[in-house]
């Protein structure tokens, strides 16, 4: 019983150090007076899914908005270089949310994602940079 108990204590540990999020403020004092966003990206199918993210987190979306949210999607299923497909990866794919304000870089966040993507995974990203960057 004791031998499951370390096991358990120590599977939690190695599982809660690999965190697949990365994340960075560049201007702290831009943190707390963000209220909303203009979304733009790569990817206008993923873009649809951020901005619906956004707005069921109470995160205002508006074309007006003087704070940028870059997004990037990709899918290294779909990735055409050699190097990538011969090295292989942990993971299937990744997402990157950057925040600018008259194009100064604010914030960058980043998770890498395994299996079949989905919002639940955008919804981590934004509850992130809303803790981040102490959005209301």
């Amino acid at each position: 019983m004791k031998i499951l108990k370390i096991f358990v204590a120590f599977t939690f540990f190695i599982l809660a150090a690999c965190e697949n999020m990365y994340a960075k403020v560049y201007k702290k004092e831009e943190v707390g007076k963000i209220n909303c966003f203009k979304v733009e990206g790569n990817d206008m199918f993923f873009n649809t899914h951020v901005i619906k993210v956004l707005q069921k987190n109470n995160i205002k979306v508006s074309e007006n908005c003087p704070y940028i949210l870059r997004t990037y999607f990709l899918e290294l299923s779909k990735c055409n270089s050699p190097t990538g497909k011969s090295i292989g990866a942990d993971f299937d794919g990744y997402f990157r949310f950057t925040v600018l304000k008259d194009n100064d870089l604010i914030y960058r966040c980043q998770a890498d994602y395994k299996g079949e993507f989905g919002e639940h995974l955008i919804d981590n990203l934004v509850k992130r940079m809303k803790k981040d960057l102490k959005i209301k």
